[in-house]
């Protein structure tokens, strides 16, 4: 059995309801930040070689963050992506079957290329593009300054950018070759 660092447990006492004030901050509710806390604290019991983690407090909070940023991103296209019979309303019947294709194709290309983002960058990439919230918004539903917002969402909109050329470049050269 794996014996707990003395320093891992007196983090967990010194912060336990630090860290639970620092999700409720950050979430919608008292449950989520409860759950979410708890998850953090189970997986600093968890780590398998105590002594890679220099600082016990800073890797806690860092779990953390990353856990409400992956919470934020994988809930955001649950809520807003269109269901299929909104999808074919949108749909031109005329449209050839091969224009179907290509529209899919690109849907699942954009959501790949999303989900090579880091969890932060990628929340904050759904909430500006698909939400439609401001930077300021943003900042203030994930706990972060207007500055680093922008520095997140550039390099989200770039990397997206980025990839899209070269999956299309890919594509010309491609239908070149045949």
């Amino acid at each position: 059995m794996l014996q707990t660092p003395p320093a891992f447990i007196e983090v967990l006492d010194k912060h336990r309801r630090r860290l639970y004030q620092f999700l409720r901050r950050r979430l919608a509710n008292d449950d989520d930040a409860q759950e979410l806390a708890q998850e953090s604290f189970l997986r600093l019991l968890r780590v398998q070689r105590a002594d890679l983690v220099e600082d016990p407090q800073a890797y806690l909070y860092r779990v953390a963050r990353n856990l409400v940023f992956e919470r934020s991103s994988k809930s955001l296209p649950a809520e807003r992506w269109a269901d299929e019979s909104t999808l074919q309303a949108l749909e031109d019947p005329q449209d050839p079957p091969e224009l179907a294709a290509e529209r899919a194709a690109l849907g699942e290309t954009v959501a790949g290329i999303l989900a090579e983002l880091p969890p932060r960058h990628q929340a904050i990439v759904l909430l500006f593009c698909q939400e439609g919230l401001s930077q300021r918004e943003i900042g203030e539903r994930l706990g972060l300054s207007k500055s680093m917002i922008q520095k997140c969402l550039a390099q989200g909109m770039a990397h997206c950018r980025k990839r899209l050329r070269a999956v299309q470049g890919t594509a010309r050269h491609q239908a070149g070759a045949r």
